[in-house]
């Protein structure tokens, strides 16, 4: 079976991205015949794979990213036919190389695989019900809501196979675009890859709740306002605890000014970007993960490796990775302050909460890479 990838990013910038190299690179180390366009500019290490380095220029104030890639296609066709003879599938993880994805579909004619990471389109409409959402945040929430529709009606008409994460984002897709319900399948994420370093396999030693951690965007999506009002809540009644906030984003300035006016500056940590997260989430006694949407956070995977206990909101396709224990009401921070506190009082409920998750951590310990090819072969 020969595979086709595109990654014209010039640089990884998140999870998504390495996950997606990391697969073709999986499939190469099976034997699998895996070419790669990517962008010139990347520095990232590749063996096994063919690679097709493209000349890249990018402005984003003239056109969008998204059309930009099918340009650089256009522009490289010849050298790419020329490298590419055949493919038996074209894989593509997220919108972004969606376009380009179909064009090459087009130009070869071949099969496209079409992974969908996120769904936008509930994305915007739960961001558009958050307090304080109004006016131009709201209009411009409606024309992403409109955005991602496309986007799903051209995966609809031009996919071959439609793979999600999550039975939440494969129904909310469906009742959308039910004429695609034959050509669609999920493959849960799992706990694999060169991140999940091996020396940070079930590292956490905690016994009992004092140090919680926020790790990803601090931004609206991520609900990292309602965790920072219940941890706020329990200091403020006596409990020693302390908050570490892992992460950029556009709500870091106000959450910040937030910790200085109550007084919390030093229960509430912003550490900003951090090297190396598995070192960060073994350390931590809690990991929280408020998101008022989300489709499938790695987070909770890399707290699972590491043994350090996680509850999450229950939205998007957390609850099809976390047990009923472990969630809380999404946009809820009397429900989350209520589950911290539970956890913090008795250590035998935080001791429970730890070994159940150490065995459904063995749910998600399989070959990812394999599910796809078993999918492709059918």
């Amino acid at each position: 079976m020969k595979i086709l990838g595109i990654f014209l990013n010039p640089e990884i910038r998140t999870g998504g991205h390495r996950r997606y190299l990391e697969f073709l690179q999986a499939l190469a180390e099976k034997g699998y015949q895996v070419s790669l366009i990517l962008n010139s500019d990347l520095r990232y290490d590749l063996h096994t794979i063919e690679q097709i380095r493209l000349p890249y220029g990018y402005k984003k104030k003239i056109l969008p990213y998204s059309l930009n890639n099918v340009l650089v296609l256009k522009s490289n066709l010849a050298a790419i036919r020329g490298q590419v003879k055949s493919a038996d599938y074209i894989v593509i993880f997220g919108e972004t190389h969606l376009l380009a994805g179909i064009y090459l579909k087009k130009k070869l004619n071949t099969k496209l695989l079409f992974a969908l990471r996120s769904n936008g389109v509930v994305e915007a409409q739960v961001k558009r019900r958050e307090p304080g959402c109004r006016g131009k945040e709201k209009f411009k929430l409606t024309l992403s809501e409109l955005k991602y529709k496309r986007y799903e009606n051209l995966i609809d008409r031009y996919s071959d196979l439609i793979v999600f994460q999550s039975a939440y984002d494969r129904d909310s897709f469906l009742s959308r675009n039910p004429q695609s319900a034959k050509k669609t399948t999920i493959i849960s994420g799992n706990i694999g890859g060169r991140w999940f370093d091996p020396q940070f396999r079930n590292a956490n030693r905690s016994s009992e709740l004092h140090t919680v951690l926020f790790l990803g965007a601090v931004s609206v999506r991520k609900g990292i306002r309602y965790l920072v009002y219940a941890i706020r809540k329990m200091l403020s009644e006596g409990y020693e605890v302390q908050l570490r906030i892992a992460g950029e984003g556009g709500l870091k300035t106000e959450l910040e000014e937030y910790a200085r006016r109550q007084g919390s500056s030093e229960k509430i940590i912003f550490l900003g970007k951090i090297r190396n997260t598995l070192e960060e989430i073994s350390q931590a006694d809690l990991v929280v993960v408020p998101s008022i949407f989300d489709s499938y956070p790695n987070v909770i995977l890399e707290a699972l490796h590491v043994g350090t206990p996680v509850i999450g909101a229950a939205s998007g396709g957390i609850p099809d990775m976390l047990d009923a224990p472990s969630l809380f009401a999404p946009s809820d921070q009397e429900e989350l302050f209520a589950l911290m506190i539970k956890l913090y009082k008795d250590r035998n409920k935080y001791q429970q909460l730890k070994q159940a998750q150490r065995e459904l951590k063995k749910t998600f310990e399989f070959d990812w890479a394999q599910k796809f090819i078993d999918v492709m072969q059918q």
